[in-house]
């Protein structure tokens, strides 16, 4: 049983969550299904120099809350279930926050272990988590919402949810399609409990096993462990080493595990075959060798999956005492700094292991709690095999100290595990790395006071700091704590219990700029006589900061009159600026070439709003050398023409290859639209305004007999296009069958977010409102009865009409450009959020829904320097920017 004050807490929890009602979250869990289904997450970083910012202005959030039922999940589980896919996985390493795709951590029932998730948000506004739990075959057992309220704390008791005695798994978390954004500011850990952990409420101690198994992102490739069976403590009678491996990918996996001495000879190979989408294998380890390395290799590189070493100490009667789980072990960087300390008192033992397939020579260097140099050293460790080194011979007993690497190549491969063993009872605990501190992230530390448990902070002075005060903050409580400067190397254990309080549950932050760096947080729990009876530590989080103003920073100049911006999708790094005249340039690294990649200024029409709009590359470029152009002719005609490439890699496409796809009269030179992109469907969508003049006097905007005033869908082929057999219109008959959604005025810029597919799209307004429209297929936007919410004529009425999800007045702005939802890695404040902005008063905003689907605008930047936004443009890592119709391109920076 959990003791009583933590125990009920939580019960009383889950009774209110199972409880509330909330039938609207059926539309938010059908769009993530039905849009988020085939998305595909890129995680490429790349850096530039800023060198030139302008004026910026700060945004604000609303809270808000949402509340779900379980059983309504699990009925649209059963009905949906068959079109769950996962994403492929990242390679990165370093965790920010829960977003880009889902995570995952293993859950544990056997020998009568309890498993609680905990889960953090700093997010100004509620999120919501939905967290799957699914047998060791890769079965479902239960779908439940986490709701997380804003800058707070949740948790769910996975034991009182599932029947998991005797059984184990894994937990699949990822926030729903409206908590996005928020995802970055999220933190999670798993708490396992050994079975005579938690006593009668009466108790004064916890006996038994705790650890805590954060969550991790998927990754590919080849991953190494150490293990080691040798008893640290003469009461423990084994230790057991259990080596888990799931299957994140959409295929089944199979794999090698390979099992090497300390010298790094082969001692045995172990296959597993087929192990199933989400399926888990656990393999136990170290039968030939007390010491050694194992590495898990995929048949697949492209396999994703995730790993983890549970290493277990047992006294006699099988009571499980000591349990420490390896994941994600760190490689260890010459710019970074690691932590040491035998306070307990303790032994502090780092076992250091090669990746490489080389032998690696480095030296160390140990720093004593104030930050002097103790010792260096130089070591060597072959390939595939393991080193142990006592760092509490150097620092001493009951002290902290630091140290650093030095590698003798620039060959960078040696692993790491902390260990800290006890040496007046039996516990022990895996350290965690400090972070390196990140520009616009900061760490986040999840506590816990409940059942007398106190949290130590270990914090590390970073090199080169200056700061003469240190700021970390509790949002919760809310409280901040003041530490004085640490030196660099200089390490202290800060009590967060005293800052807290007890029988609290929450999160602390520490900031980029508080020149500390973060390491793991010890959890310790006290036996009768007040001495730990049980520790464990739980790793730091990087989460995104909030971005409350965007800077700009130069990256191409010399163009005539710019209006669009994209990529190719083809690995390139290239990048094609479209100029209105109907020259199309390309800009590679920055430089923008001499030779225009083509030339249609003899066939495009140049009066009023004429001229080309956008080009679209096939999304099987590099394959049929195919884009897609949207212009206006000599007759000021809109035209849709295919072009096609030689070699998809050459610098220049002749236009001889031109064939026209559609052909639309025109009658005005006005609001002509101009976007043309391919769906997340492979379907090419085209915008088109409501063709002038000012009031719509034709009525195109609500004649679906007419193609102007709509996007459109359709599906290209070799210089011609068919009709899409699922378009709004293609069965009724009730209008055209190339219209996707209608009622717009001019919908100069769309774009579909890359990661759920949704689509949105700024409609420019006439005399009082500019607005940003989520776009459904069938979809009517309103105009000319509506312009934005209100009413364009009289008596107007509302029904049947998509009304915006945000707008803003005049002289506010006089002609939105839309832009994108940002999903690139340089600013992970910003991920998520949808940037837009106004061509006559050059301001940017940002958009951000929260989990009741309401969206919150804050404007993020504002310049009197002239600027003249005609567009956003997208390069293929999902990094912003800026089109100034005077001949710049700005790249999208934060400060």
């Amino acid at each position: 049983m959990l003791s009583r004050s933590f125990g009920s807490q939580l019960e009383e929890n889950a009774k209110q969550r199972w409880n509330a009602n909330c039938s609207c979250y059926f539309c938010s869990l059908l769009v993530f299904v039905g849009l988020e289904a085939e998305r595909l997450t890129i995680i490429v970083v790349s850096c530039r120099t800023p060198m030139h910012r302008l004026q910026m202005r700060s945004p604000s959030c609303t809270p808000a809350t949402q509340i779900v039922t379980r059983s309504m999940i699990l009925l649209l589980l059963c009905l949906l279930s068959s079109t769950f896919s996962f994403p492929p996985a990242s390679q990165a390493q370093s965790q920010m926050g829960m977003g880009s795709g889902p995570s995952y951590t293993m859950w544990n029932g056997y020998r009568g272990q309890f498993n609680i998730l905990e889960c953090s948000s700093a997010s100004a506004v509620q999120t919501e988590l939905r967290v799957s739990i699914y047998s060791s075959g890769g079965e479902l057992i239960s779908l439940e919402p986490l709701p997380i309220p804003a800058e707070g704390s949740s948790h769910l008791v996975i034991n009182s949810i599932a029947e998991i005695e005797n059984a184990y798994g894994i937990l699949h978390v990822e926030p729903i399609a409206a908590s996005l954004a928020q995802a970055q500011r999220i933190n999670c850990v798993l708490m396992q409990y050994g079975a005579n952990f938690f006593q009668s409420a009466s108790s004064s101690s916890q006996q038994g096993s705790v650890v805590a198994v954060p969550l991790r992102k998927a990754t590919t490739g080849v991953q190494s462990f150490p293990f080691n069976t040798l008893s640290p403590f003469p009461e423990l009678s084994r230790v057991q080493n259990w080596l888990t491996v799931f299957n994140a990918d959409a295929e089944s996996m199979s794999y090698t595990i390979e099992q090497y001495d300390l010298n790094g000879t082969l001692l045995e190979q172990e296959r597993v075959e087929g192990l199933r989408t989400l399926g888990r294998r656990d393999v136990f380890i170290g039968r030939n060798s007390a010491l050694g390395l194992l590495r898990i290799v995929p048949d697949e590189e492209s396999s994703s999956y995730g790993a983890s070493l549970m290493r277990y100490g047992m006294k006699e009667d099988g009571e499980t005492r000591i349990a420490l789980e390896l994941t994600n072990l760190s490689t260890l960087e010459e710019s970074a700094r690691y932590s040491l300390s035998t306070g307990g008192p303790a032994l502090n033992w780092l076992e250091l292991f090669n990746r490489e397939s080389s032998a690696i020579r480095f030296s160390l260097s140990f720093f004593s709690q104030s930050g002097e140099l103790l010792l260096s050293r130089e070591y060597e460790i072959p390939a595939n095999s393991v080193r142990h080194v006592n760092a509490g011979q150097v620092i001493g007993e009951n002290a902290h100290g630091s140290f650093s690497i030095e590698y003798e190549s620039e060959e960078e491969g040696v692993g790491l595990a902390s260990l800290h063993y006890g040496r007046e009872s039996t516990w022990a605990y895996l350290s965690h790395p400090s972070g390196s501190p990140i520009a616009g992230a900061s760490a986040m530390q999840l506590y816990n006071t409940y059942l007398r448990a106190a949290n130590w902070l270990r914090l590390l002075g970073a090199e080169g700091s200056s700061d003469e005060v240190a700021l970390l903050e509790f949002p919760e409580i809310p409280a901040t704590a003041q530490i004085p400067q640490l030196p660099p190397q200089g390490v202290r254990d800060l009590a967060v219990h005293e800052i807290v309080g007890s029988e609290r549950f929450g999160y602390s932050l520490l900031g980029s700029e508080s020149g500390l760096q973060s390491g793991s947080t010890l959890r310790v729990y006290p036996d009768s006589d007040n001495l730990p009876s049980s520790v464990t530590s739980i790793p730091p989080m990087l989460v995104a900061d909030t971005v409350s103003s965007v800077g700009l920073v130069p990256f191409a100049s010399g163009l005539q009159a710019p209006v669009h911006l994209t990529h190719a999708g083809d690995g390139s790094g290239r990048m094609f600026v479209v100029e209105r005249a109907g020259v199309v340039k390309v800009i590679q690294e920055g430089n923008v070439l001499p030779d225009p990649y083509f030339d249609l200024s003899a066939q495009v029409g140049s009066e009023g709003e004429q001229g080309l709009h956008s080009i679209a590359f096939d999304p099987a470029f590099t394959s049929n050398g195919k884009l897609y152009v949207h212009y206006n002719d000599l007759d000021g005609d809109t035209v849709v023409a295919e072009l096609q490439a030689a070699d998809p890699l050459d610098d220049e496409i002749p236009i001889a290859s031109l064939k026209v796809v559609l052909r639309l009269e025109q009658p005005h030179f006005w609001h002509n639209g101009g976007q043309i992109a391919f769906g997340p469907d492979g379907l090419l969508y085209i915008g088109l305004g409501d063709g002038g003049f000012s009031g719509d006097p034709m009525g195109h905007g609500q004649n679906t007999f007419t193609l102007l005033g709509s996007i459109l869908r359709i599906a290209v082929s070799d210089g011609s296009y068919s009709i899409p057999s699922d378009n709004p219109f293609v069965a009724s008959g009730n209008g055209a069958g190339e219209i996707y959604a209608y009622g717009f005025r001019n919908p100069w810029r769309f774009s579909f977010d890359r990661l759920t597919g949704r689509l949105f799209t700024a409609d420019v307004g006439q005399n009082r409102l500019e607005e940003i429209n989520l776009v459904r297929k069938g979809g009517n936007y309103g105009w000319n009865t509506m312009e934005g919410s209100l009413c364009f004529v009289d008596n107007c009425s509302t029904e049947g009409l998509e009304l915006p999800i945000t707008e803003y007045p005049h002289p506010e702005g006089l002609a939105v450009i839309g832009g994108f939802v940002y999903r690139g890695e340089r600013f992970p404040g910003l991920w998520g959020t949808y940037l837009f902005a106004d061509f006559a008063t050059a301001r940017i905003w940002s958009l951000q829904e929260d989990s009741r689907g309401v969206w919150h605008r804050s404007e993020l930047f504002a310049s009197d320097e002239g600027l003249l936004f005609s567009s956003f443009g997208e390069d293929e890592d999902g990094e912003l920017y800026l089109i100034d119709l005077r001949g710049m391109i700005w790249a999208l920076d934060v400060p």
